[in-house]
């Protein structure tokens, strides 16, 4: 069975511009971004702007969600996950053990935590935000927007259902 996500139904996994949605939901498959050409394998756990605005175009980086850490950005398309137990010291304080990993292009890196890992990906993206957009996200789920009926959230349902009249 699918992980749950963390923070509600703004991830990829219920995404209207992931093409699959019912294979992320029924076997826990991977989640796929028609906007950014990526793949991932917690789309339940993985969140970008996107979901809110509707844009088409990339609205930002993706972000993997930990429950510890909150939201951290992707770098590229590379996403951070937990540390599956390679040993080394993190790329910013050297501390060990390291908790988070990112693939990189010829080694794996390795960070103690969220923060240090925010640290190197703010000086690896200089002039880009890390921060998760929240007022996006708080705008979509305020109860007085929703009650009215304007911009509700598209929950798996929807989706399906929306995703199954574009293949008829």
């Amino acid at each position: 069975m699918a992980a749950m996500p963390n923070g509600g139904v703004d991830n990829c996994g219920e995404c209207v511009f992931n093409p699959d949605p019912a294979r992320a939901l029924i076997v826990g498959g991977p989640g796929r971004c028609e906007i950014r050409g990526i793949v991932t394998s917690r789309p339940f756990w993985t969140y970008c702007a996107n979901f809110h605005t509707g844009a088409r175009v990339p609205n930002g980086p993706v972000f993997a969600g930990f429950d510890e850490f909150g939201r951290l950005p992707w770098h590229g398309d590379r996403q951070p996950d937990y540390n599956q137990g390679d040993d080394g010291p993190c790329e910013v304080c050297d501390q060990t053990p390291s908790v988070l990993t990112l693939p990189g292009p010829t080694r794996l890196l390795l960070f103690c935590g969220g923060d240090h890992y925010l640290v190197w990906w703010r000086q690896a993206n200089p002039g880009k935000s890390g921060e998760y957009p929240w007022q996006l996200h708080d705008a979509m789920f305020d109860p007085r927007r929703r009650a009215s009926g304007r911009d509700a959230p598209r929950g798996i349902r929807e989706h399906l259902l929306w995703w199954l009249r574009r293949r008829l």
